[in-house]
């Protein structure tokens, strides 16, 4: 196999980055329209093909909420982004106990979230000299594992972890919980559900960047 060496540290201070999918313009005369938010909406029913990602709400140190997304890479665990653990300080240190994150499964096309379960470990990425070392630090790493207290239903799809390398224009679909918008206003505040799953693609243009960040 050949070794690519990517730059240790990728620095995010110059890069923008927000959580989101957009889509369509918001302009109903625009003879090209064909996609809009609501359209990227995932139905949450055991028939989707991304039944297994679910949202993980956080209760942080002094009581406040926080929304990320988790994907079921087996039956009693959960790959994140470290970020989402590492709430005070940005030092790479997890802030919250297990008891303070739950997973929760949207698929019954439910309104609430359904089969909530809560973790019972959290890991971020380090491995030697390879560790989460914080966000605003660099965004290298930003992985973790939830384990969960119990395992997932049986007919919760699981997913295996890609081994290939990324390659440019490679596309890409990008599945999880967060804000939405269109591609001229950009994101709406508020837009964000622990219920309210969205699915998008894009492709990839630079593909080294891409790598050395995950």
């Amino acid at each position: 196999m050949e070794n690519t060496i990517f730059p240790q540290v990728v620095d995010p201070s110059p890069l923008r980055m927000e959580p989101l999918i957009v889509a369509g313009d918001p302009n109903p005369s625009n003879p090209l329209q064909t996609d809009s938010p609501a359209q990227r909406i995932d139905p949450n029913l055991p028939t989707s093909s991304y039944a297994g990602v679910g949202s993980l709400t956080i209760t942080g140190p002094g009581g406040s909420e926080f929304l990320c997304s988790g994907t079921a890479i087996s039956p009693r665990h959960v790959l994140t982004a470290a970020h989402c653990l590492d709430i005070e300080g940005e030092d790479g240190i997890i802030d919250v106990s297990p008891e303070a994150v739950t997973f929760n499964l949207n698929a019954q096309g439910a309104s609430a979230p359904s089969l909530p379960i809560t973790a019972s470990a959290l890991n971020v990425f380090d491995i030697g000299i390879d560790r989460y070392a914080g966000f605003l630090n660099s965004i290298q790493n930003d992985l973790a594992i939830v384990t969960l207290s119990e395992p997932l239903p049986q007919n919760i799809p699981v997913y295996e972890l890609s081994r290939e390398p990324l390659s440019l224009n490679s596309l890409i679909t990008l599945v999880g919980y967060g804000t939405t918008g269109n591609g001229v206003a950009r994101h709406f505040q508020g837009t964000s559900h622990p219920t309210v799953k969205r699915v998008g693609q894009n492709r990839v243009d630079d593909a080294q960047f891409f790598a050395a960040s995950v």
